[in-house]
């Protein structure tokens, strides 16, 4: 199981300086099911308001 935090879940959306690296990190992992909280939604949104 990968979790996803908001900081990562914006790097997937909106490219940033980790974003390549992130993809990849997650391209290895690709068999684990991608988990997050609840609260990840609301910062994420905030984040890319």
């Amino acid at each position: 199981m990968v979790y996803l935090d908001s900081s990562a879940i914006v790097k997937l959306v909106h490219v940033e300086a980790e974003t390549a690296a992130l993809r990849t990190w997650l391209t290895g992992r690709a068999q684990m099911p991608l988990v997050s909280s609840l609260l990840a939604r609301v910062e994420t949104a905030r984040a890319l308001w």
